[in-house]
């Protein structure tokens, strides 16, 4: 699936009207969509290079023991990639990495905006021991819907790409106005476009990640 259509994609990159453009608009997206979610972080961390929901559901990572935060009172779990939409199975192992123990969903909270599981101060269970891959998370996480800044930032690389595969191989453009360097082209993703995304769209990713 993609995060943008061709439609939108149409309505946000200026001087594009119509659909007589749709086929090459929708290569771009392919190939704009990857490229962020890869500078992102995502496919580092789940190994596919998508930060669409539909291609992120039922994602299982694992959690070094070292990964757990105790703080205000109460021990975290970073999970190292937001939004996560659900947290559908946690489980604990004694160091044998059967995870024979499930964490009772009444034992935390998910917090699906900054990607951490909270262990209620109250809770049974208390993951305070140590250990490589000492937790198993089963979860959904990515965008069903992409944010307009989001969907603004796929259309702006969309535009570069268009641009790129335009002028490949010429060092320079001419026009009326004069010739401008195409060193800016080699760049896959525009320098806006990736300042953007590490301002609000970069995974923090989580230390003890197995």
């Amino acid at each position: 699936m993609s995060l943008l259509s061709a439609s939108e994609a149409r309505e946000l990159i200026p001087g594009i009207s119509g659909t007589g453009l749709d086929t090459k608009l929708t290569a771009r997206i392919a190939e704009a969509e990857p490229l962020i979610a890869t500078f992102c972080g995502w496919a580092a961390l789940t190994g596919e290079a998508s930060m669409d929901e539909a291609d992120q559901t039922g994602r299982v990572l694992y959690y070094a023991g070292s990964a757990i935060r105790y703080r205000e009172g109460a021990y975290v779990l970073p999970l190292g990639l937001f939004p996560v939409t659900a947290l559908v199975l946690l489980e604990d192992t004694d160091g044998d990495w059967s995870y024979a123990t499930t964490v009772s969903a009444s034992d935390y909270v998910l917090d699906q905006v900054r990607g951490e599981v909270l262990f209620k101060p109250t809770a049974t269970y208390t993951p305070g021991r140590r250990g490589p891959r000492r937790f198993k998370a089963t979860l959904t996480a990515g965008h069903a819907t992409a944010p307009d800044e989001l969907k603004r930032l796929i259309a702006e690389t969309v535009k570069h790409l268009l641009g790129r595969h335009k002028t490949a191989g010429k060092t320079s453009t001419s026009s009326k106005a004069g010739s401008a360097s195409l060193k800016e082209q080699a760049e896959l993703i525009p320098a806006v476009v990736r300042m953007a995304l590490a301002r609000r769209y970069l995974l923090p990713g989580v230390m003890g990640v197995s």
